[in-house]
């Protein structure tokens, strides 16, 4: 009975949606299951600091700051505008999300990050056509996060240096926050996979993390385009002009 009347509340939730407010949420949580899947597993950083998603600062400034994932994904399918803070006002008013506005370091601008709610990522899925409940895996049979091991794969590529565990997403539209990285990368500092200098702010691949198969794991996925800088990122910034 009790799951009969939670079916109820959130289907009805799900068909009191408009358009736009569905298309953000399901903006929200393909966000919010991305960084997941690359949080989840050993060497994981708490979900508490990543399960916040970056909209970005405020709309009139954007030209002068830079868009979070949230944004540049909505913006991709022309879903940014002036009804953006009530979109994601309504959202909360029904409990689907919390907002919160954070410092970017320059003045008083402020950015918005979203965090979805149970029922929020309940919801979403009901308008994706999935199971409203995620099925369960596990925890011991999770495999390493694909966070985890990007920061191996940079170091297995420099295996004697030290490095900034940022480094994988320097010059990326989509980036974790970095304090999650740094959580990640002395995580496995602490399983012996990298080495941790002094201050444990720059990492060095150990022997065990060479020998890690990154790109034979489950969940290993390379980058879909190019950082800035690298062979190929000009083509790629000129196709999306065209397109």
């Amino acid at each position: 009975m009790a799951k009969e009347k939670l079916i109820t509340r959130i289907s009805e939730i799900a068909e009191s949606l408009n358009e736009r407010q569905r298309a953000y949420l399901i903006v929200a949580y393909d966000e919010d299951q991305r960084a997941e899947e690359v949080n989840s597993g050993p060497g994981s950083a708490p979900a508490s600091q990543w399960r916040w998603l970056e909209y970005g600062p405020d709309g009139r400034v954007r030209k002068m700051t830079y868009d979070g994932p949230l944004r540049y994904a909505l913006a991709e399918m022309k879903l940014v505008g002036h009804g953006a803070g009530s979109t994601w006002h309504s959202l909360e008013n029904r409990g689907l999300l919390s907002t919160d506005h954070r410092p970017i370091g320059m003045g008083d601008l402020l950015s918005l990050f979203v965090r979805l709610t149970t029922d929020g990522r309940r919801v979403a899925r009901v308008l994706k056509g999935l199971p409203m409940q995620k099925p369960k895996i596990d925890a011991a049979s999770k495999p390493m996060s694909l966070t985890a091991l990007r920061i191996l794969h940079q170091g297995q590529q420099q295996p004697t240096e030290y490095l900034d565990p940022f480094e994988p997403w320097i010059g990326r539209s989509y980036y974790p926050p970095p304090l999650v990285v740094l959580g990640i990368a002395r995580g496995l500092a602490n399983k012996g996979l990298l080495v941790a200098d002094r201050r444990k702010l720059s990492f060095k691949i150990s022997a065990a993390g060479l020998a890690v198969a990154i790109e034979e794991a489950e969940n290993w996925k390379p980058f879909a385009r190019p950082a800035y800088g690298e062979p190929g990122w000009i083509e790629d910034v000129l196709s999306k002009v065209r397109s």
